[in-house]
């Protein structure tokens, strides 16, 4: 419990900046500096996002006792509260596995951005975004920057860049790799989402353990 309590404290920390630096209504384009610091504490915010998750699950087992058939304790890897950790799903209550079958697309778009900060794309706030219908002429005009400044053109270079700017916006979201597919993510939003979703799994998992508890002795 208290290492649960740690993260909830890290969690509140880390959307009272992340709203400071970035306010949801910001549309003007936000600094390098501070999208990096945002990105520090949105990285930090998902992490123990997971982490809470192995904390509620930890807390299962040992209140308890699960263990497995064999009666040798249960690996790292089959502690969780997903499908395919059966020994802990096989010990909820019905209608607790039903919450937690409700959870699972949240989990699976959760643990993508979990596994690929942890070991391969930290995430990332894009500095801008385009409409689709206008990409092709953003390219366009990036590349005539370029071009321009490839011939010393410093001035028609920054025309093609004032105009291209006036085809940016900026907004809130979060990525970690495009070309792994990852799906934008609006973070004030999600943020409140998850925190919230971790707050009501609190809540019925105590409420479920305090019932099982109560039928073993």
């Amino acid at each position: 419990m208290h290492g649960l309590l740690r993260r909830v404290k890290t969690l509140r920390r880390c959307i009272v900046e992340v709203f400071r630096l970035i306010p949801p209504s910001r549309r003007k384009a936000v600094d390098s500096l501070r999208r990096e610091k945002t990105e520090i504490y949105l990285q930090s915010f998902f992490l123990n996002i997971s982490g809470c998750l192995d904390n509620l699950a930890w807390m299962w087992v040992h209140e308890l006792g699960l263990k497995k058939q064999n009666g040798k304790p249960l690996s790292r890897s089959e502690v969780g509260f997903r499908k395919t950790q059966t020994v802990l799903r096989a010990s909820v209550s019905p209608s607790f596995a039903l919450y937690l079958d409700s959870l699972e697309s949240w989990a699976t778009a959760g643990e993508n951005y979990r596994d690929a900060l942890a070991h391969r794309i930290p995430l990332y706030i894009p500095p801008f975004s385009v409409t689709i219908g206008n990409v092709d002429e953003h390219r366009r005009l990036e590349s005539a920057s370029r071009i321009a400044q490839f011939r010393a053109e410093h001035v028609l270079s920054a025309d093609f860049d004032k105009q291209r700017g006036k085809l940016e916006f900026f907004q809130a979201m979060m990525m970690h790799s495009f070309s792994e597919g990852a799906r934008p993510m609006l973070f004030h939003a999600q943020m409140i989402a998850d925190v919230k979703t971790i707050e009501q799994l609190t809540i019925r998992l105590l409420a479920d353990l305090r019932i099982q508890q109560e039928e073993q002795r």
